[in-house]
């Protein structure tokens, strides 16, 4: 086994090391302050050695003869060594304040990674950190923006009167001796359909589409029925929406709304909006 030339030896023992100390005094390494981001060798330097483990990883001195001679090298050559900090804190030695920083600083980039703060809606519902839209889905579903990007997505592909469009009831065909074998989507428009034919008011289900403007796009309406006596729409609505008002107000012709309440006044449903008309 070699012994190096200068093993035990210090600068105040022997004039060669004190040479060679004082020549390299006051000199730095020559990636001082340097960084990948602003030097072109340091950042070649940090790709050659990006994903680099050391050779010993892994390895124990059970079942690799090189640690396991490492390790009897090294055993006990430390023992009742001090460390070179010991007793030293960071508002007393720049150095323990350095190293604290640095372990701060990562240690903060991993909390920010693993432990993410909670995000919430307005509503008060928690949503997800990489959530694009800020709000939870129902609050987002409301939105103008979401309307917007419906219209957008369909546009072409729907519009115009098609049966059995209206998916929230389930409709019926009806055989009226005005306007013949017809679909309606809801109880509540056949039993008025009813009441049209047993009053031998004539009618026809409209299948034209009137023109209006919400949110400076451009629809198109259908009234549920046409009184072809008297030239009046009628509509039956359960609940009223921005949208059906606008469409309404837009409305070129004579139009009526029939409500719950004026159902009920007709004897066609009851309070609870059962049919009872037959």
């Amino acid at each position: 086994m070699n012994i190096p030339w200068n093993k035990g030896l210090t600068k105040e023992n022997h004039k060669s090391i004190k040479k060679i100390s004082d020549a390299l005094k006051g000199r730095s390494t020559w990636s001082k302050g340097l960084t990948k981001e602003t030097n072109n060798s340091v950042k070649l330097i940090s790709e050659k050695l990006k994903n680099r483990s050391s050779w010993s990883k892994g390895l124990k001195k059970e079942n690799d003869e090189r640690v396991s001679k490492i390790s009897l090298n090294t055993k006990g050559k430390n023992k009742g060594k001090i460390p070179w900090n010991k007793g030293l804190t960071k508002q007393t030695d720049e150095r323990v304040l350095s190293v604290s920083r640095k372990i701060s600083e990562y240690a903060n980039s991993v909390l920010n990674t693993i432990c993410k703060p909670k995000r919430y809606c307005k509503c008060g519902r928690q949503i997800k950190n990489n959530s694009k839209t800020g709000c939870c889905g129902n609050c987002f579903r409301s939105s103008d923006i979401y309307r917007k990007i419906l219209s957008q997505a369909l546009k072409g592909k729907t519009g115009g009167f098609r049966e059995e469009s209206v998916k929230r009831f389930k409709g019926a065909r009806y055989d009226s001796k005005f306007a013949g074998n017809i679909y309606l989507p809801s109880s509540w428009e056949i039993a008025y359909a009813k009441y049209l034919d047993n009053n031998n008011i004539s009618w026809t289900r409209p299948t034209k589409g009137f023109q209006y403007f919400y949110n400076n796009t451009e629809h198109r309406y259908y009234p549920d029925f046409y009184l072809t006596l008297t030239n009046e729409y009628v509509e039956i609505k359960n609940f009223t929406t921005n949208v059906d008002r606008a469409k309404w107000e837009q409305f070129p012709y004579k139009l009526t709304v029939l409500s719950k309440d004026e159902l009920i006044k007709l004897g066609l449903i009851d309070k609870y909006k059962r049919v009872i008309y037959k």
